[in-house]
């Protein structure tokens, strides 16, 4: 039920209470997922596509797939470092790997799902955990939004970039190599202007919560967003609502989706005291 290290060997342990009220809580909401139709309402030409990345991807002596292989539904906890303080995300459902733009195809007993979830999950939680409030929005550097401005930029064009250079931040302990992270969608900010500029933006800006740049508290925070992704899930179970965790977002059928709403909003301020951001 346990792994510490994800490309480690399953390491043995001792229990304790914590952990068999973790494999009690999986064990029953696997149980729970057995009853259910999990599916994905594909064309032909999407699924070919599927098939092709997850074939591409897999070692070649592998037979190779025809379809989308959607028989794993059971969750593992996976943790880090041989620690139970590290990692502990829910892993082993087959919608956690398929592509972000496909998620919203999945129906749960045949019926349309929604997906929400916590927005910038992890620089909040560390506000919050420092008993402090969060920007609205982490992410929008003012000199980067008038560099926008000025070069005809949509506002927010650099936004995923500056989230990429701040979680680099929370995970890394290196800054220089922090840096080099890769940014997403082929965005750059040069030659407007360097990288080392924005990322003493992002460390002005949450100045707060500069003792936790370059700690890799991001490994840490995990066991946290998945301690609270068990108690959303297992907590919609006993109203017999499925709901499928996707690491800090879950799908619902559409229909659910305040009851959604009120477990995450209510789960969360259990654990840190403030409301969350859901989108």
């Amino acid at each position: 039920m346990y792994e510490t290290n994800r490309d480690g060997p399953y390491e043995a342990f001792d229990p304790n209470d914590e952990t068999q009220r973790w494999t009690a809580k999986l064990e029953s909401f696997n149980g729970f997922l057995d009853q259910q139709e999990i599916a994905l309402d594909l064309t032909f030409a999407e699924q070919a596509r599927v098939v092709a990345g997850l074939n591409y991807k897999r070692n070649w002596e592998l037979p190779r797939y025809h379809m989308p292989d959607m028989s794993r539904t059971h969750l593992f906890r996976q943790f880090n470092n041989g620690t139970f303080t590290d990692g502990g995300r829910l892993y082993g459902g087959w919608w956690i790997g398929i592509p972000k733009h496909l998620r919203q195809r999945i129906t749960i007993n045949d019926l349309p799902t929604v997906e929400l979830d916590y927005s910038g999950c992890a620089i909040r939680m560390l506000y919050h955990l420092r008993g402090l409030d969060c920007p609205d929005d982490p992410y929008r550097l003012e000199a980067i939004a008038a560099l926008e401005a000025r070069r005809g930029y949509r506002d927010g064009h650099f936004r995923e970039a500056v989230k990429a250079l701040t979680q680099a931040r929370i995970n890394g302990t290196n800054r220089d190599k922090d840096m080099m992270c890769d940014l997403p969608d082929g965005l750059t900010f040069a030659p407007h202007v360097k990288r080392d500029e924005v990322v003493r933006m992002i460390e002005a800006k949450h100045i707060g919560i500069a003792g936790d740049f370059g700690s890799g508290a991001g490994i840490r925070l995990q066991r946290l967003d998945s301690d609270l992704a068990l108690s959303i899930v297992t907590s919609l179970m006993d109203q017999r609502i499925v709901s499928l965790p996707i690491h800090d977002s879950f799908l619902v059928q559409a229909a659910q989706k305040e009851r959604l709403i009120q477990e995450m909003n209510n789960r969360y301020k259990e654990i840190f005291g403030f409301n969350p951001v859901i989108k």
